[in-house]
């Protein structure tokens, strides 16, 4: 409600319009509305931690029980860097990212459990230092600055770092040199973080190369600028190249040549200005020019193409030693494969594809498994010839025979005369008592007596024990299954207790029996003063207290044991053993405990963990006792043995 002291009124010629006075007589809230799935405005924060979510949509959190849900995106690192919430400290959940360090791809196992995201790691905390290897100034030079026309010129500075991550402060000088458009750059000193030069013995081993523009010089190849000069005694053409830092590269280069002695002079300004893969090679080059723009060669060869499968690439020979396959398209060569012989998969993909088409696409069978093909090349005719491996790779330790199949069945004779049925190898493997060799069949084959030997794998297992870490951050499934253990009843031995005679345990049963008496007819009345006929406790790791339960054959009682209100027998509990199964666990929780004890030859499905409520610091973790069995392979049984075919 609202009363009304003076009434609105229109603008005239005169005056101008006011608007109505007003009295509330008081309000009320109707309802309050809360769209926690509505996507609100955005805001800077300045730190890389807050996260706001585009559309409807939750953080999944955890409070060390249970996951939860919030559109709260303020988090922050803790120590251990987990991302947590800043509100709370819960642990921000999500699926981990794995990279594959062949190719450098990223995938996330969206099918997998939640764990808590831990973005930062010892891995990744720090980096070794590393030195300034290039840096680039760029800018406006004014000609009019009356420092850089001056005779001190103008000083501009650069930060650097050494090899050892020590920071420094380089001082150059910028001069007009009295040429259009041409300033010369001179380093003058090396300051120090602490104020320090460095002495003139140091700055002598400094070079920074000549500081040049592009202007005025010819682009010639990827980045590299020539100029052009004629050497005034000799009248030869001479280049000089330039990185486009304008640092000098290579001087007086002469701009032709005609023989090989002069070619060698110039590799390494060939290998730098036009680069090639390893497998690739200049073919026997006869003479060579630099124009503006590009590097002409001249080659001799000795056409060899009618016994190439592609006639593209020509086979020539430099210096009667070294062979190559040249492709006159490109002016460049490969290098022909070894006239001894070899390994196929030693030949590289390029010389394979290009030169003899053998790839994917043409010779799928030998490409998919190269492994167990070899070649011989006749360096006269220059033909590659391929030839099945009729041997397996020969091996210095026993291996695997799932990698023999039957490909080498057709090569190989059975020799022994051991009482495993098969007469191929392949049969051999395939009838091996799964009962008597568990671990399958193994190999080794020497290959200078031709002899391939299969052995039977017999499991041994080992009762091992080892001690593992158990952390939310590592192991969230497996830590949170060990804590609601904690949380079941688990028994007291009450009656061994009341008959020991270890000090403390006695001490533990005075504080237990004190808490008898408090819970009997004399205190709270809940037991009745008869034979105490049971006994058990739980364990809070909130709280870090005891529930300590008594039964006197009639009625339950409680009572809250800490470690201030009865420290002997708090003491006595949290030296008790707690155990769980492998079978007490989830899923999840199996595969992170595989992963906490580490071992290959792990029998997991026998682990038995081992804790006590002593063992665990904080919430940071669990260290528990884990015993399981161990299964390795005895492969040291001959089964059969084979000669190879002549």
């Amino acid at each position: 409600m609202y009363q009304t002291t003076q009434s609105a009124s229109g603008a005239t010629e005169t005056k101008g319009g006011i608007n109505a006075r007003q009295i509330g007589l008081g309000a009320k809230s109707g309802a309050i509305n809360t769209a926690i799935e509505s996507q609100g405005a955005t805001q800077t924060t300045n730190n890389p931690f807050d996260i706001m979510i585009t559309g409807k949509a939750f953080f999944v959190v955890n409070n060390g029980k249970e996951n939860l849900y919030t559109r709260d995106g303020s988090f922050y690192v803790d120590g251990a860097g987990n991302l947590a919430m800043q509100s709370n400290g819960y642990f921000v959940m999500g699926w981990n990212a794995k990279e594959d360090a062949e190719t450098g791809e990223i995938t996330v196992d969206k099918n997998g459990d939640l764990t808590n995201l831990q973005i930062m790691s010892a891995d990744n905390a720090t980096y070794s230092p590393a030195s300034t290897t290039s840096a680039l100034v760029s800018g406006n030079i004014d000609d009019n600055d009356s420092n850089v026309v001056s005779d001190d010129g103008k000083t501009i500075t650069l930060e650097i770092y050494d090899n050892k991550g020590y920071l420094y402060t380089a001082k150059f000088n910028i001069k007009d040199t009295g040429e259009d458009h041409l300033f010369s750059v001179e380093l003058t000193d090396i300051i120090d973080s602490t104020g320090t030069k460095l002495s003139a013995a140091q700055m002598e081993g400094i070079s920074f190369g000549n500081i040049q523009g592009s202007e005025g010089y010819t682009d010639f190849k990827d980045g590299y600028y020539i100029e052009t000069k004629t050497d005034p005694t000799t009248g030869a053409s001479l280049g000089t190249i330039y990185m486009q830092s304008g640092q000098t590269v290579f001087e007086n280069v002469p701009s032709k040549g005609d023989t090989i002695s002069t070619l060698s002079d110039i590799t390494n300004f060939l290998e730098k200005t036009y680069p090639t893969a390893n497998t690739k090679r200049y073919a026997n080059i006869k003479s060579y020019e630099i124009d503006s723009d590009a590097l002409n060669v001249t080659f001799d060869f000795t056409d060899y193409s009618s016994s190439v499968n592609n006639a593209t690439y020509k086979s020539v020979v430099l210096d009667n030693k070294e062979h190559y396959f040249y492709d006159a398209n490109t002016s460049f060569g490969y290098a022909a494969p070894s006239g001894d012989g070899g390994k196929l998969s030693s030949l590289s993909t390029d010389l394979l594809d290009k030169v003899y088409k053998i790839n994917s696409s043409t010779q799928a069978a030998i490409i998919s498994d190269i492994s167990h093909y070899s070649y011989e090349y006749d360096e006269d005719t220059a033909v590659l010839t391929v030839v099945a491996n009729k041997v397996p790779e020969e091996t210095e330790d026993v291996t695997s025979a799932s990698s023999l199949k039957t490909k080498f069945d057709d090569y190989f004779t059975r020799s022994d005369s051991l009482s495993t049925p098969g007469t191929k190898i392949s049969d051999v493997i395939n009838n091996l008592s799964s009962t008597t060799y568990p671990k399958g069949a193994y190999y080794e084959y020497d290959d200078v007596t031709g002899v391939l030997t299969i052995y039977g794998g017999k499991a041994v297992n080992t009762n091992t024990n080892k001690n593992i870490s158990i952390t939310p951050a590592n192991s969230s499934k497996l830590y949170n299954a060990l804590l609601s253990k904690l949380a079941n009843d688990t028994t007291l031995d009450y009656t061994g207790m009341s008959t020991s005679t270890d000090t403390d345990v006695q001490n533990a049963f005075t504080q237990l029996t004190a808490i008898e008496t408090a819970l009997g007819p004399t205190g709270s009345g809940e037991l009745d003063g008869s034979a105490i006929s049971a006994a058990k406790y739980t364990y809070d790791a909130d709280s870090k207290a005891f529930t300590v339960s008594l039964n006197d054959s009639t009625n339950w009682a409680s009572a809250t044991v800490t470690s201030t209100s009865h420290p002997s027998l708090y003491k006595y509990l949290a030296k008790q053993d707690f155990t769980v199964n492998y079978s007490d666990l989830t899923s999840a929780a199996k595969g992170e405990l595989a992963t906490s004890i580490g071992d290959d030859d792990a029998d997991v499905t026998t682990a038995k963990l081992t804790f006590k409520i002593q063992d665990i610091t904080g919430t940071t973790g669990i260290t528990a006792s884990v015993n399981y069995t161990r299964t390795t392979v005895d492969a040291s049984t001959e089964v059969a043995s084979f000669t190879k075919s002549s």
